[in-house]
């Protein structure tokens, strides 16, 4: 029995994945003195990451995939995972460095 018959892929194996990266660079400028003529200027860089996996799916090749990976609203899910996330790192990395942001938000 010869089911693959020469070079043909008889299925093709699609494996759904939707990622939003976000990246923040940010400066403060923190001064020291009521005059404020001593200052600090302290510049980083943030990101954040939205991740959504769907199982694979496994589609003969006769057929066209006219499907969609991800809705409307699983996207949009998706964005606001990567805006959270860059606003926890902002906010981490900010407490590190300035004593008037509080420590609970270091990692």
């Amino acid at each position: 029995m010869n089911r693959f018959a020469g070079h043909q892929v008889p299925y093709l194996i699609h494996l759904p994945e939707a990622k939003v990266d976000l990246e923040l660079r940010y400066r403060v400028i923190e001064f020291f003195d009521k005059d404020k003529s001593e200052m600090q200027a302290y510049t980083e860089r943030v990101g954040g990451t939205g991740l959504l996996r769907k199982p694979p799916r496994i589609f003969p090749t006769t057929r066209r995939d006219i499907t969609s990976t991800a809705t409307a609203a699983q996207l949009r899910a998706i964005q606001e995972e990567a805006l959270d996330d860059l606003v926890k790192n902002l906010l981490a990395s900010m407490s590190v460095q300035f004593t008037w942001i509080p420590p609970d938000f270091q990692p």
